[in-house]
């Protein structure tokens, strides 16, 4: 799936770094973190956008002075939130720091809110096709 694909390339891109510190979308396709379907035709020395399989934009950052590095999927409809705020991305020993779901605000957050079941996610995943879910991750 492309957020595993995203997490596993920048943390083998950043292996050697003290931390995330820094990364932006902009830099995870210039240094090929961002496999190429997600790139819209685009080469990795033009992009400046990644969409994600739902046809949604993708945002990279860091939080944290670059402690955790962020996957946000945007512009995600009700299916697809409740799709992927479902599915079980681990424990901490994945690396995952935090998830949620944004709708009008924080509407559900992992490990707070705990596990995203459907009736949760369906609560959360408000909005009609402009729900966001962001991952932090290690």
């Amino acid at each position: 799936d492309q957020v595993t694909t995203v997490v596993t390339n920048i943390r083998t891109l950043y292996s050697s770094q003290p931390n995330y510190n820094g990364i932006t979308t902009e830099i995870a396709i210039k240094i090929g973190a961002i496999p190429t379907e997600m790139l819209n035709g685009q080469s990795t020395t033009t992009a400046t956008t990644i969409i994600n399989a739902f046809n949604g934009t993708v945002d990279i950052g860091f939080e944290g002075g670059g402690e955790v590095f962020t996957i946000e999927f945007k512009e995600l409809g009700r299916n697809a939130c409740k799709s992927l705020a479902t599915i079980d991305w681990g424990a901490s020993g994945s690396g995952l720091h935090s998830m949620g779901i944004i709708a009008e605000g924080i509407t559900w957050h992992y490990p707070k809110d705990g596990i995203a079941s459907i009736s949760k996610a369906t609560s959360a995943c408000k909005l009609e096709n402009n729900n966001s879910i962001v991952w932090m991750y290690y």
